[in-house]
């Protein structure tokens, strides 16, 4: 995915990610998923942004392992909703240019995604991507380079490339569409593209 918004500031992707256009004014996703009546969980180390967000759960978690914590809670729950998972080891590793630490992050996360990947019911959905870059290698973070794009549903199995989106807020608008309320999405939603 390709970070539509000029500037370079941590929170830029955050914002461009989940931030939608009403009619009106702007509304974030975390905020019109709970006035429809769906559930939404917020984990990660919090940036003032995420801690604006008044009508999600909050969680504050320190590392990879308590945010898949967080998420397997979610993933096992009744009510339909959105968890939103920040992998925090991803980011400390990249601001102290700790190249081993990223790898161990790595690996550790896919172990923990094949489990995610394997409990999913029928009709959930997986997107794994982040907000900004922190490439170990370099000084500068974050740095402005294209972002990963996965997207899973058991209802369909088969590997299916997406192409290169042109702002993050085509997560945003997959997310609406997953729960019937695309109506206003400042992207363009790829649900039909991973689901048929």
């Amino acid at each position: 995915m390709h970070v539509q918004a000029q500037d370079n500031r941590r929170a830029t992707g955050l914002r461009e990610m989940w931030d939608f256009t009403g009619e009106n004014r702007t509304e974030t996703v975390f905020a019109s998923l709970p006035a429809a009546g769906y559930a939404v969980s917020l984990a990660g180390p919090f940036l003032s942004y995420l801690q604006t967000q008044s009508v999600a759960q909050r969680f504050q978690v320190g590392s990879n392992q308590d945010a898949f914590r967080i998420l397997y809670d979610r993933l096992y729950q009744p009510a339909s909703g959105l968890a939103y998972v920040v992998l925090p080891d991803f980011r400390f590793a990249g601001e102290q240019q700790d190249v081993h630490a990223f790898a161990e992050a790595l690996t550790s996360a896919d172990h923990y995604l094949a489990q995610v990947q394997h409990d999913l019911g029928a009709n959930d959905l997986l997107i794994v991507t982040a907000t900004h870059a922190d490439d170990p290698t370099v000084s500068t973070t974050p740095t402005r380079e294209y972002l990963p794009l996965l997207a899973y549903s058991p209802s369909r199995p088969i590997g299916h490339a997406l192409g290169i989106r042109r702002t993050l807020a085509d997560v945003g608008a997959t997310v609406l569409e997953n729960f019937g309320l695309a109506g206003h999405a400042a992207g363009h939603s790829f649900l039909n593209e991973i689901t048929q």
